[in-house]
């Protein structure tokens, strides 16, 4: 019986010395994924919507009342391919992204090359990279809808508030829009 009780304190021993060489280190955290080079593979509208009287409206029901807003002068398939490109506008074909150990980034694309300072969330769930570019975007928040070693999926939401509407040309919207928001996927391949 007693060299049954040793043999359990070894095993025990043996199992507690295991487990504790057995670290975080096997699961990468989030950030450590984050770290390298990732090149844009897709981009992709999600859904847009407006807020009208109070009442918000989808991309769906916008375009079941395509011939309705047609009668106030609305082209509702020019509206959606026009933010359908806007993907194309935020990350260009060939766009790649450094994420570096000490928190700088850098964009490069057929534009030029952009850098800056990025985070993540406490959650690890959102991006935060600090910008200043033509939307008038100081912090760019891109939410991570999943993300491998070697993937990347992440949704891009803007609204009326992140946005200086001059800057882009656009003196005001009309006073019916009261608020919109327009959501992005993009895709991106570690380099």
């Amino acid at each position: 019986m007693k060299l049954c009780i040793n043999k359990l304190h070894y095993l025990f021993l043996v199992l507690v010395i295991i487990s504790a060489s057995c670290t975080d280190d096997e699961d990468p955290n989030r950030r450590d994924m984050l770290i390298g080079t990732w090149e844009i593979q897709s981009g992709e509208l999600v859904d847009y919507s407006v807020q009208v009287s109070g009442v918000i409206l989808n991309r769906s029901q916008i375009q079941n009342s395509a011939l309705l807003l047609a009668g106030l002068g609305v082209d509702v398939g020019e509206l959606d391919q026009d933010l359908e490109d806007a993907a194309n506008v935020v990350f260009p074909a060939g766009t790649t992204v450094s994420f570096a150990e000490n928190n700088d980034y850098t964009f490069t694309s057929s534009d030029g090359t952009d850098s800056g300072t990025w985070s993540l969330s406490d959650d690890e769930e959102t991006i935060i990279l600090d910008v200043a570019n033509e939307l008038g975007l100081n912090q760019l928040n891109l939410a991570i809808e999943s993300l491998t070693n070697q993937q990347i999926s992440l949704l891009f939401s803007v609204s009326r508030a992140d946005v200086d509407l001059q800057a882009l040309g656009v003196d005001e919207l009309p006073d019916e829009i009261e608020d919109f928001t327009i959501e992005y996927r993009f895709q991106f391949i570690k380099q």
